[in-house]
């Protein structure tokens, strides 16, 4: 069955046939058994004139006398002049050079000539697929227009339009590749606005919300159209500024606090005047998530707060004092004073030494140790700070070690989260064959759903290293963690290996748990094991792999 016609507009048709005779008989018979219904039809005699024609006067549909009409350059010209035309060629008998000639110039059909009924049909379906294809392209760009929409509205911030913390990530991992590549100085500010809670209690978090978009115009009214501003919370906003005079930075700081300092709410109530602190620094290539960035600015922030606030602070610190508890906080997260130890992992069976974990520690005697240096960054929110410079100077001291020992360094969830995995696999590979290293991930650290890890520990396992998890069979553990994460080595933690020996419902607890970590794990290791006693009973549980001071402390 033949389709009907397109019905919405004239049809534009233009005729390339130097015979004036024959191009009204083709008219004569477009019009008896073609499209019917409004058809504006034009004549021209060669295909150069209809090239220049067609430049100023797009056509619907383009019929070519073949034999009569130029060359195949010319026709390419044609083509070229109207990639969006339908095009049919004319023939004296339909034969095997045209069909060649019409697919080289993507014609949509060719006739011939003598055929006036099969030139109608062919004319209808040639309009109807150009209508087609023109609301296709048409529907396209309206879905790439659409996805275009849809992804800047997944990157922005719905209050303010500014960068959400996903656009911001994104721009954050561009900019800190540029850091490392090209050593182009990036400033960072953050900026949180002073005793917001004010406005919402005083006014109402309507006023708050144009309050916030206000603040918003005057941030990004005050720096280039080539740097980013993000909102990152309720009040506080980030900005990163891109080939940044290092030698300007508290300047252009300031400029953007009194951006801020001038903004006065009105309302029924009176004036309220706003302001806000700033944190500012450059940043580095070893800030390469937010809450890396975040937990290096806010102690420049908070020092703005304390101080008075409605002012800047910029990155001044000289890292030599030690005077109370934040201040060694701050020391840990900028990489200083951390040294790594190590502890041998070996065969049950012989003694043999299998594999070298290398552990961090902290050159302060009241927090010495991981578990109290942790717990202090902890309080502060720099756990994933502290945690990834500790990984960061573990790996550095490893490379002392000789090129195919196997390599184990400890790492929280959080760190895997916030530490993107090309960076770790980055400061990895610079220095060893991934091969060699085992992350070990602290399974009672795992909280709630623990499949947010599936993602960044595939690409981990996918550039090499292997993945362990530690401290298993106390706190926190999950079969779910166990099953899902697959895990290429599992540690039974050291509470639940002590004394199993002399009581027999710990030793059952811990053949069970070591019976599941062999179904799940190529090896098993027994942490923990400090006596004779610890060691028959792990030998006894089939347990092949320990680590304990029985072999020798951390050192």
């Amino acid at each position: 069955m033949d389709p009907a016609a397109p019905a919405a507009g004239a049809i534009e048709l233009l005729l390339v046939e130097p015979d004036g005779e024959a191009a009204a008989r083709l008219n004569v018979a477009i019009s008896r058994h073609g499209l019917g219904g409004t058809v504006h039809v034009s004549c021209v005699q060669t295909v150069l004139e209809a090239s220049e024609r067609l430049r100023e006067w797009p056509a619907d549909l383009v019929i070519v006398d073949l034999p009569r009409t130029g060359e195949l350059p010319g026709l390419r010209g044609l083509r070229d002049a109207a990639p969006e035309s339908a095009v049919i060629l004319l023939t004296a008998d339909g034969g095997d050079d045209a069909s060649e000639t019409a697919a080289e110039l993507e014609a949509d059909d060719v006739v011939a000539e003598s055929d006036a009924g099969v030139l109608g049909r062919s004319v209808r379906y040639a309009v109807q697929r150009r209508h087609e294809r023109r609301r296709l392209a048409d529907l396209t760009r309206e879905l790439q227009s659409a996805n275009s929409r849809l992804e800047r509205l997944a990157l922005l911030d719905p209050l303010t339009d500014l960068l959400n913390r996903r656009g911001l990530q994104k721009t954050l991992g561009e900019l800190v590749e540029s850091v490392r590549r090209e050593a182009i100085d990036v400033a960072v500010l953050v900026v949180d606005v002073d005793d917001f809670k004010r406005v919402n209690d005083t006014l109402g978090h309507p006023v708050g919300d144009v309050a916030l978009r206000e603040i918003a115009r005057r941030l990004r009214g005050a720096v280039r159209a080539s740097d980013h501003v993000a909102r990152i919370g309720g009040d506080e906003f980030l900005l990163l500024l891109p080939r940044a005079d290092p030698k300007e930075l508290l300047r252009i700081a300031e400029r953007l606090r009194a951006a801020i300092a001038g903004t006065i709410l009105q309302s029924v109530a009176g004036s309220l005047p706003l302001s806000a602190s700033v944190g500012a620094l450059m940043l580095t290539s070893d800030t390469p998530s937010i809450d890396l960035l975040l937990a290096t600015a806010h102690p420049l922030l908070r020092r703005s707060k304390t101080e008075g606030k409605n002012r800047v602070t910029g990155d001044a610190s000289d890292g030599a004092a030690f005077a109370d508890r934040e201040a060694l906080c701050d020391a840990i997260c900028r990489g200083e004073g951390i040294y790594a130890v190590t502890q041998p992992i070996v065969r049950i069976a012989d003694g043999t030494v299998t594999a070298i974990e290398i552990l961090s520690r902290f050159s302060h005697r009241d927090i010495e140790l991981p578990g109290s240096f942790f717990a202090a960054c902890a309080e502060r929110s720099l756990l994933t700070l502290a945690d990834h410079q500790c990984l960061r100077r573990c790996i550095e001291f490893a490379a002392q070690l000789p090129p195919r020992t196997a390599k184990h360094f400890n790492v929280f969830p959080s760190t895997i989260l916030g530490v993107p995995s090309e960076h770790i696999l980055r400061d990895v590979s610079a220095r060893f064959d991934p091969a060699t290293v085992c992350l070990e991930i602290s399974e009672s650290q795992i909280l709630g759903d623990p499949t947010h890890l599936f993602e960044p520990i595939e690409e981990l396992r996918k550039g090499g290293v292997r993945i362990g998890l530690d401290d298993v069979g106390f706190g926190n553990t999950s079969i779910e963690s166990l099953l899902l994460l697959e895990p290429d080595l599992i540690k039974l933690d050291k509470r639940v290996i002590r004394g199993a020996s002399a009581d027999p419902l710990a030793r059952r607890r811990l053949q069970r748990l070591a019976d599941i970590s062999r179904q799940v794990a190529t090896q098993v290791i027994a942490e923990g094991i400090q006596s004779q006693e610890d060691l028959d009973t792990a030998r006894e549980l089939g347990i092949r792999f320990g680590q304990g001071y029985l072999w020798g402390r951390p050192s």
